[in-house]
């Protein structure tokens, strides 16, 4: 028997493909994030829209390390600076204050009307933190 690297490579690699047909096939099955009961967010209905839980949790998580970036910022600005629009910042911001991550506080800044502030609990650290690791 011809024992060169060519022809113990193409028995390797027979025997590899025989184990390959042999295997089960990979079945990938979406996530439904209503199953789990402790899942953060769940998809939400806003107005007409539905959020989907990834896209809603991506929009959430960047609204939430602005706040945690510019504590003293009003909420305006935490709008702008993830270009939401005010009706969808909101939306954003009233789950967030439903979970349990921010919390809203008013502060008077010179004449006119006090600026709301958000400000991240102790939950809300924990989930950036989180975030982070993965």
């Amino acid at each position: 028997m011809n024992t060169t690297p060519s022809s113990i490579d193409s028995i390797a690699l027979q025997q590899f493909w025989s184990e390959c047909t042999k295997a089960e096939p990979l079945v990938f099955r979406p996530i439904n994030y209503l199953d789990y009961e402790d899942a953060p967010f769940a998809p939400v209905r806003a107005g007409k829209r539905t959020f989907r839980a990834p896209e809603l949790l991506s929009e959430l998580i960047i609204l939430l390390e602005d706040i945690n970036a510019n504590p003293d910022a009003g909420i305006a600005r935490h709008y702008t600076n993830c270009g939401l629009s005010a009706k969808k910042g909101n939306q954003l911001r009233q789950l967030l204050e439903e979970k349990g991550l921010v919390t809203v506080e008013s502060e008077v800044r010179g004449f006119g009307a006090p600026v709301k502030i958000l400000r991240i609990t102790g939950k809300g650290r924990e989930l950036l933190q989180k975030e982070g690791e993965t």
